[in-house]
């Protein structure tokens, strides 16, 4: 665009963006904050998944790698366990969350919900919501009253946050809605704005019905917003929209919402899943989205994750593992995930560098060279150069600096940033590579452990119920347990029995010593998704020697070990341990042992080694850290999904190997013991298969202070 053009364009852009002071506003260019367009670059973390000492510093570094913003979730049942129950303090103490953010000069969004997804049990709702209402995310006059009370009741709590007093910009109401009750969908944005609308309110993913629920109002009632991974192979302008970032979701957005900015609140590390290999991203992958976002108008991007943190204790959806989105540029044991954070942290430099520049024109179409997969944006000075193909290329384009051209070759796949035709930045500069030198070393714990055992007794808990079929398994341990015995009472002892679980629960059969059949349940996490009212969990059919059983059961739950919390200090004085023998390998045993910490007085970060283990729940100081498994993860494709045309957005790593071997100990759950050691106690649910090393004695702890 000649000079001329650019400065009319300009003058355009800040006729439309004239605005009081002291508001968050906004246009189709970006947002403004006191008047003052910005460039948001934004990581996710979640509060509930990392542990209130470390806040502070993962919050710095965000801002070391160049970030401005962090979006975090309201966890509902992480707050509401219990019907009326509100619980603010410690680890859910969001407003001292949102200080520390604020106290590193940054800006805040929350994700309300109170539908959030984010692979966390039960999507965040309460699991006494069942008897509340017929459906979720509907316009159940249940589920309707108790959504507006849980957004009035946070909105409230919040408003001492909202900018400009506070750091919170923007709210979200629902989450990836894609469900047929439209009008629960705009009853849902009029009652958020009902509350207030000193902030924007958005709703993320479905730009369909967010355009239809904006339809006749200026700037809309809801920012329109996508999730998703970049995607070049959907750029063609069809009538059909596509719910990936991408050149034809902008397009969309722009014709369907013309006053609003282009935001993207998840670009997306994967979570991973027990049973399936790792999911990783390229670093180069993860640069070129972004700057493909920004060249095509984008200008507010969210990691989803920045770090994933860790679902403790029993806060994991489906089967989703303990370390969640461990691939981020912050990793789950909450150190930087290098090179991948530097790499970044390159990237945003850049951006910065270039934001005023691009924020000061409006959104600039692409030009293709002819005859290739390359297209450039010019905003201002700077030129975004950006090859799609699989290919690298060699071309000819205008120079900035003079009435010639220029020839330039870029890679495949790859975004350049040119200022006078010098190359300033390029993102196939990111390596996933680890680096030579590592200058915070992670040391292990050393030393002889001594390990003892405690066997749990078949069928026992403290607390029980009778019913003519087996009961639902969340009815009875609200997920206070992982764990419940279906006993089937009317049963002798059975050379063959075949239990069917429901939703991915894990079934243990036994004979019991009083001549039963007794199968322990495993839940192993709560679907996360969807509008039915119900979790279910638990035994749902069982055939004892080829026969349907047809008799009564009684459900036990919360076994000794957990009753008498032997995985206390105080609480392991309560049974008698045995030293452990070795090559001697049995279900249903706790494990214990005091573990000496490593020598390392500037660690950051602690972790346990678990690989030698099997499956169970592992415990520290008394503090479930969460569930462990060492099955094979595995590839079942050349990509892991998405796969859309001939480009992996997301790899399998690591095939054939366990998913997770090292698990996140909270600093402070280290410190609580006082002392150089920690109290580790581990519970075994069944036997490893022969393939499997099961060594006790190989659990170690690391200290370290970057991702090992």
């Amino acid at each position: 665009m000649h000079c001329w053009l650019r400065c009319l364009a300009a003058i355009a852009l800040m006729a439309v963006s004239t605005v009081a002071e002291d508001a968050v506003t906004y246009d189709s260019r970006s947002i403004m904050l006191n008047g003052e367009r910005k460039l948001i670059l934004s990581g996710s973390l979640h509060y509930a998944r990392i542990f209130p000492e470390d806040w502070d510093r993962v919050v710095g570094l965000a801002r070391e790698m160049g970030l401005n913003t962090i979006q975090t979730y309201i966890m509902w049942n992480f707050h509401e366990h219990e019907k009326g129950n509100w619980i603010w303090e410690g680890r859910r103490d969001v407003r001292k969350f949102i200080s520390f953010v604020e106290s590193h000069n940054m800006t805040v969004t929350v994700r309300i919900g109170p539908y959030v997804c984010g692979e966390y049990y039960n999507g965040g709702i309460p699991l006494w919501m069942s008897n509340e209402a017929q459906c979720f995310r509907c316009s159940d006059p249940g589920w309707k009253s108790n959504m507006k009370a849980v957004l009035t009741r946070v909105v409230e709590y919040l408003e001492p946050h909202f900018y400009p007093k506070g750091g919170i910009i923007m709210l979200q109401v629902e989450n990836e809605y894609s469900q047929s009750d439209f009008d629960y969908l705009k009853w849902s944005v009029d009652m958020a704005r009902n509350l207030t609308t000193d902030l924007p309110w958005n709703l993320c993913h479905d730009l369909k019905q967010c355009g239809e629920v904006n339809n006749g109002t200026q700037e809309g009632k809801a920012l329109c917003t996508i999730n998703g991974f970049w995607m070049d192979l959907w750029n063609e302008n069809t009538t059909k929209i596509n719910k990936q970032p991408s050149p034809n979701w902008i397009s969309h957005q722009r014709t369907l919402n013309k006053n609003q900015p282009i935001i993207w609140t998840e670009d997306q590390a994967w979570f991973n899943q027990w049973g399936l290999a790792k999911r990783v991203r390229a670093s180069t992958d993860i640069a070129y989205g972004i700057l493909r976002f920004i060249a095509y108008g984008g200008t507010w991007h969210n990691f989803y994750m920045l770090t994933g943190g860790n679902n403790y204790e029993r806060q994991s959806g489906g089967v989703v593992t303990t370390a969640y989105a461990p691939d981020a540029a912050i990793s789950n044991l909450l150190v930087k995930h290098e090179p991948r954070f530097t790499c970044l942290k390159e990237l945003f430099t850049t951006v910065a560098m270039i934001s005023s520049e691009v924020l000061s024109v409006p959104i600039q179409n692409p030009t293709t060279v002819t005859g290739t997969q390359v297209e450039y944006h010019d905003y201002g000075k700077y030129r975004l150069l950006s090859n799609f193909g699989d290919t690298p290329q060699t071309v000819k384009i205008p120079s900035q600096v003079s009435d010639g051209d220029v020839t330039l070759t870029i890679g495949n796949h790859t975004v350049a940033v040119l200022l006078q035709d010098k190359e300033l930045y390029q993102t196939n500069s990111c390596t996933d590579t680890p680096p030579s030198e590592v200058t915070e070393k992670s040391s292990t714990s050393e030393g002889n452990i001594n390990w003892k055992y405690f066997d749990e007794e078949i069928g026992w808990g403290s607390n029980s119920s009778s019913s003519s079929d087996p009961t639902e398994q969340l009815t009875l341990t609200d997920n206070d347990s992982d764990y419940l015995w279906y006993i089937a009472t009317e049963s002798s002892p059975a050379k063959e029995v075949t239990a069917t679980g429901i939703e991915g629960t894990i079934l243990y059969p036994f004979n019991t010593t009083s001549g039963h059949v007794a199968v322990l349940s495993c839940a192993m996490g709560v679907a996360n998704s969807g509008q039915k009212s119900v979790a279910n969990k638990g035994l749902s059919s069982l055939k004892i020697d080829g026969t349907p059983y047809k008799g009564k059961f009684v459900m036990n739950w919360t076994m000794k070990g957990e009753a008498n919390q032997i995985f206390t200090a105080s609480g392991s004085k309560s049974v008698s341990w045995q030293p452990v023998m070795p090559g001697v390998v049995k279900p249903l045993r706790w494990y214990q042992a005091e573990i000496e910490l490593p020598n390392t007085p500037n660690a950051v970060s602690y972790a346990l080694i678990l690989s030698s283990m099997w499956k169970g729940a592992a415990y520290v100081n008394g503090f479930n850290i969460g569930r462990y498994w060492m099955t094979p993860g595995d590839c079942p494709s050349a990509c892991a999904p998405p796969v859309h045309g001939n480009w992996c957005y997301l790899h399998w790593s690591d095939c054939n190997k366990p998913t997770q071997t090292t698990y996140h100990i909270p600093m402070s759950v280290v410190k609580s013991s006082g002392g150089s050691s920690v109290l580790v106690t581990l519970f075994e649910e069944t036997v490893p298969p022969a393939s499997h090393t099961f060594d006790p004695t190989g659990v170690k702890i690391i200290a370290l202070g970057t991702q090992p």
